[in-house]
């Protein structure tokens, strides 16, 4: 569907996996009937369709099983060949190089960009450095506001959303400075590092004097990533931050604090990185085309800005797998039992051995740290303002935040006098409201009601008007670590008339502190394990999950 491939490679699949055991596809002879008891109800006709080719010439209940799964099998990859194909080309055609000269997406990206510039005169770093500036990397922010967590919301909210929010990210970087260059420096009593180019430092904070509803300060714990309003009562609070981030947290927070260590940059700025708007610029015009060629293509360009700056916060790889021979692994596990991590056994014949290697990779953290500063400083400007005027922001993913739907005018007045920008719209650095609805005709959406249970954790009733007026609804929820079968079946247990406020009476439920247990891999749903002996299929129903 995303490349345009021919409808000829479609196929509708309707496969018992439960059916291929050990002992099943030995045999090549299957019951219809039996193998349908296995196929969810609204596959079983499909199934019927396209069995003909199969049914045994001499027995019509029965069919040859593993020459018609063999047969779907050909279209996953028939259609992962031609998908291969027109991706490349169309990469060809749009970034000047095929797919195939690179692994990931990231790494493609990360040529095309550093072929560009963005990183002369940079320098990258490894070692004990790149471990320091490593405390520094904060990922998105995804935080749930205390007050409301666990509540039913009866208000009518808005997903506003950021703009691709890291392209944005990157722009702001370089429109105000740019990707810090040349050597950094360690830091010593004769610095006044505030005033330096750019540094990233650790910091103990000794007071919180301003309180924000959704804390903007980053703590860091061995399990988790906390956001704070005040030092936690015995403990020190010291954290490794750049100085955007301390910016912010004077500004936003008012804090006091000290500076313990840390380096610093003062050889200027690269900004050659804000071709990033040219990016951003050519997918809006694809876009525009409304041609399955410019629909393809802008799902190109928002792929490469999605992965603009990944590459830059590559983590250490200092362990390596080899492949040891039965009859030589005593020896190999005796002249390097200093290095080897783990060993497991793969086959008769076989192991797998892990080791620790030296880390002598390099990285470009001080870019990645910085892009995702101002990434975290645009929410905060927008949710600072909030706070200060009591705006409710329910809930903040990385990019988005929801808030009450009448409220979002009073906030684009706030930041147009506060920072003379316009707040809403479909540019780098404005926000719109994001909600999708499963009737793709659905217009002003919102939410009428709302639970938050934590992180990654949230049901919206969204509703919809339709074209001739009506309105239309439906729910979008997430939950995480549950998958959606688990979910549903879960949700078909509560009470309710349809199956939204069944949904809904779940999330409910949760709110209310009750424990439920999810199955994540019932009958329609095969789950698979990587064992000594290769892949193995987990019985229906045993992977389960208490929420």
């Amino acid at each position: 569907k995303a490349f345009k491939l021919s409808s000829d490679l479609t196929k509708k699949e309707a496969i018992n996996y439960n059916y291929y055991q050990t002992d099943t596809i030995k045999d090549n002879n299957a019951s219809i009937k039996m193998y349908m008891k296995g196929i969810k109800e609204h596959e079983k006709q499909t199934f019927l369709d396209n069995v003909g080719p199969f049914i045994d010439p001499e027995n019509k209940k029965r069919f040859f099983h593993m020459d018609y799964y063999r047969y779907y099998l050909k279209y996953d990859v028939l259609v992962l060949k031609h998908g291969m194909i027109k991706y490349n080309q169309t990469m060809i055609d749009t970034f000047g190089k095929p797919i195939f000269d690179f692994l990931t997406i990231s790494s493609y990206a990360d040529d095309y960009f550093k072929s560009r510039g963005v990183y002369d005169e940079m320098y990258e770093c490894k070692g004990g450095l790149k471990k320091f500036l490593g405390l520094a990397v904060y990922g998105g922010r995804v935080n749930v506001c205390k007050e409301f967590k666990k509540k039913v919301i009866n208000k009518t909210l808005n997903d506003y959303d950021g703009v691709s929010l890291y392209s944005t990210s990157i722009k702001r970087l370089c429109d105000e400075n740019g990707v810090a260059i040349g050597k950094c420096k360690r830091i010593n009593e004769d610095i006044i590092v505030e005033n330096q180019n750019y540094y990233v430092v650790s910091v103990e904070i000794t007071k919180i004097n301003k309180k924000q509803q959704n804390p903007f300060i980053a703590q860091k714990t061995k399990d988790s990533l906390n956001y704070i309003n005040e030092i936690p009562e015995g403990e020190k609070l010291i954290v490794v931050i750049d100085k955007h981030t301390l910016e912010d947290y004077i500004k936003f927070h008012q804090i006091e604090y000290t500076i313990i260590d840390g380096v610093y940059y003062d050889s200027g700025f690269n900004n050659q990185f804000k071709i990033i708007c040219d990016v951003f610029n050519e997918r809006k015009k694809q876009k525009a085309l409304k041609t399955p060629e410019g629909d393809i293509k802008q799902g190109l360009y928002k792929l490469i800005m999605n992965s603009a700056y990944g590459k830059t916060l590559m983590k250490s790889d200092n362990e390596k797998d080899y492949i040891v021979k039965d009859v030589d692994f005593n020896t190999y596990l005796y002249n390097n039992f200093n290095t080897i991590k783990h060993a497991k056994k793969l086959n008769d014949k076989q192991y797998i051995i892990t080791q620790q290697e030296p880390d002598e990779s390099y990285n470009r953290a001080s870019a990645g740290i910085a892009i995702l500063s101002y990434s975290k400083r645009i929410m905060n400007e927008v949710m600072g303002l909030a706070s200060d005027n009591n705006i409710n922001i329910y809930y903040q993913d990385t990019d988005s935040m929801h808030m009450e739907d009448d409220k979002v005018k009073d906030l684009e007045g706030l930041f147009k006098a506060e920072y003379n920008r316009e707040l809403t719209g479909k540019e780098l650095g404005q926000f719109h409201c994001d909600f999708s609805h499963e009737n793709p005709t659905a217009k002003n959406i919102v939410s009428v009601k709302s639970i938050f249970l934590g992180k990654k954790s949230y049901i919206d009733y969204l509703e919809g008007t339709l074209p001739d007026g009506t309105k239309s609804y439906c729910v979008h929820s997430r939950m995480k670590g549950i998958n959606e079968i688990a979910k549903d079946n879960e949700a078909l247990k509560q009470d309710g008339e349809s199956m939204n406020d069944k949904m809904f009476g779940l999330y409910e439920d949760l709110a209310n502190d009750y424990t439920i247990e999810f199955v994540l891999n019932p009958e329609s749903k095969p789950s698979f394990k990587f064992t000594s002996e290769g892949v193995r299929l987990i019985k229906s129903g045993t992977f389960k999950r208490e929420v």
